[in-house]
């Protein structure tokens, strides 16, 4: 009597059988297609990566090679756990060690230029980067445009939400910039003045009642003031600041726009690898989950106060007089008889701006913050100031034509802060066991300078330094009223 195994086995089983398959053989010929794709990504990399160092040493420039490009998206998001081998090994990997992190500038600082000249390279096989410190050249390079485009795929992580000022090309940004510039007025500026006034009084206050011991948790308060100033400004979302020593402040799990959009903005890298979609999978980790929970809910808080304002403007009513009312005014002033239809925005490109907006008036703040407030001795830099005031060499909210439209709104709420703290009173570091001053304050600087670049750049611990603020004696209360 004549049977088919076949008959007799699950679908799968008997079609490997009928090809002579089995699980071993599947799982080596799966191996080999990964060993084979990595080969043909290596040689091709290679192979690129030879012809870039070619046209680099065509510029007649010094040249540092690096083997991976820090643009490559796997690479981005796999950076610091790379280096945490990297930098146990007993011997260093040439431009890599030096080069390969995202904030080597940082690190470096003004070394590279001092032994390599005006101008060098880093070569990896996907791009050419050139570094410039001339002023003459970098003023000619922002004032060029056209021949110098901003690299668009770099700010492609910051589209969350749609696309703003910071994702698209030349034509299209003119549209959205009119319109997200016409947002940051006088009236939000003076909103701004305010509200840092009050919110930086609230911080001081918490931070001159601690114990003898210190403030912790000083990088953490100074996003909290920055989050705070936005969510007025933005939403008039007003918060009662409370800081991060506050037992209020822990036990408040708040889903709420502050929190929300901390944890969009911390993981925006990863997101390029992995968005919402992927993320809220039911298999996927609930860390992921939590992101994507994140994201929706962000989403829906602008968009309840997206559709409040137009409900409010619909009516007659002037708004809220936030950022979000401005940019809802302005695209539907355009949608009326005889407007000019191309200053407006989609509800998407409102959704980008709002977000791109609190991104980078959140983190660069708040950064900037907690280096001036942190109780260290900062290096001096002669004739820093003098040369400030040369084109081409102090650019903080970038040069030319796509300046950060933001910056007056930086520049209000900075000085609003560091004169609310530094007024009546001074800082200094809450000293260990034995520890001179001098040595406290050293330890601070060495914090400040352990640093990394997540989306902007941050010190990796910033709360592990503790401060002790004072009252300068002889000075006057501070006058609480804003001007």
């Amino acid at each position: 009597m004549q049977f088919s195994l076949d008959e007799y086995l699950p679908v799968e089983e008997a079609a490997l059988h009928q090809l002579n398959l089995t699980p071993l053989t599947v799982a080596i010929m799966i191996l080999k297609l990964f060993f084979g794709l990595a080969l043909a990504w290596s040689t091709y990399s290679a192979v690129s990566l030879y012809q870039n160092v070619r046209r680099a040493r065509a510029l007649g420039l010094p040249t540092n090679i690096l083997p991976v490009s820090p643009m490559n998206t796997i690479w981005a998001v796999s950076e610091p756990l790379v280096f945490g081998i990297i930098d146990k090994l007993p011997f260093r990997l040439g431009s890599l060690n030096r080069y390969g992190r995202r904030a080597w500038h940082f690190h470096e600082k003004a070394t590279s230029h001092l032994e390599l000249g005006d101008a060098f390279a880093i070569v990896s096989p996907r791009e050419i980067f050139v570094y410039v410190s001339d002023p003459d050249a970098i003023v000619d390079i922002f004032a060029r445009r056209a021949d110098f485009a901003r690299p668009l795929e770099i700010y492609q992580m910051l589209a969350v939400y749609g696309s703003n000022v910071s994702t698209v090309g030349w034509s299209d940004w003119q549209r959205q910039r009119k319109i997200v510039a016409a947002a940051f007025n006088e009236n939000t500026h003076k909103l701004v003045w305010t509200e840092s006034l009050a919110q930086a009084k609230d911080m001081l206050q918490a931070w001159t009642c601690s114990a003898d011991s210190g403030v912790e948790g000083t990088a953490q308060d100074t996003r909290t003031l920055s989050l705070d100033v936005l969510a007025a400004t933005g939403f008039r979302k007003s918060y009662a600041f409370r800081s991060s020593n506050d037992p209020a402040s822990k036990s408040n799990a708040s889903r709420g726009y502050r929190e929300s959009l901390k944890v969009v903005m911390d993981n925006s890298i990863f997101m390029m690898i992995a968005p919402p979609k992927i993320l809220s999978l039911p298999i996927a980790p609930k860390k992921w989950q939590r992101v994507a929970q994140a994201t929706s809910d962000f989403k829906e808080y602008m968009m309840t106060m997206l559709n409040d304002e137009k409900d409010l403007l619909k009516k007659g009513k002037s708004g809220t007089g936030t950022l979000m009312t401005s940019l809802i005014r302005q695209s539907e002033d355009s949608k009326k008889p005889n407007a000019d239809s191309s200053k407006t925005l989609s509800v998407q490109e409102i959704l980008g701006n709002v977000f791109v907006i609190n991104f980078a008036g959140h983190d660069t703040t708040a950064n900037t913050g907690i280096r001036h407030v942190s109780p260290r001795s900062p290096p001096r830099h002669p004739g820093l100031d003098e040369r400030r005031d040369k084109g081409g060499t102090y650019f903080p909210w970038s040069d030319g034509p796509q300046f950060c439209p933001g910056k007056k709104f930086a520049q209000v709420e900075f000085v609003a802060v560091l004169a609310t703290l530094f007024r009546d009173h001074r800082v200094k570091p809450a000293l260990n066991k034995g520890e001179s001053e001098a040595n406290g304050r050293k330890r601070a600087l060495g914090v400040c300078e352990d640093s990394e670049h997540v989306l902007l750049l941050r010190m990796r611990d910033g709360d592990s330094t503790r401060s002790v603020w004072e009252r300068v004696e002889g000075k006057p209360e501070m006058v609480t009223k804003a001007p």
